[in-house]
């Protein structure tokens, strides 16, 4: 399963106890966790949440439609894939709180993702 959270504004929420606390949940308890998280630390923020895969973030940014940073501070877990010699590498945040700067708007994107029915997704 994966989560993406839009924040609107830089929050000072300790990313790496909501990402331990989250992770520390049951399968079914995660998303709810960190959305009920998000809400009560950020009542004034507007927090989306998606699929990571609907969302589309690493494809928007690698056309150049926007650009993404890891946030200074909490730890970012990355993924390297190899397609085959074709392709380049492609490198994927899996634990990571980004900035993502598109059309002069400065967006927070918390991206987690965690085992679901007994596969990591």
């Amino acid at each position: 399963m994966t989560l993406e959270s839009v924040l609107t504004t830089s929050p000072d929420l300790s990313v790496d106890h909501l990402v331990s606390e989250a992770l520390a949940q049951s399968e079914g308890a995660t998303a709810y966790f960190v959305s009920k998280a998000l809400a009560r630390e950020f009542p004034d923020r507007y927090v989306l949440e998606a699929d990571g895969n609907t969302f589309g973030l690493t494809d928007f940014a690698a056309t150049g439609r926007c650009s993404v940073t890891p946030k200074v501070g909490p730890h970012t877990q990355f993924k390297t894939y190899f397609h085959n010699t074709d392709y380049p590498l492609t490198v994927r945040a899996i634990q990571a709180w980004q900035i993502v700067i598109w059309e002069e708007h400065e967006i927070e994107v918390i991206r987690l993702r965690w085992p679901a029915d007994f596969a990591r997704h």
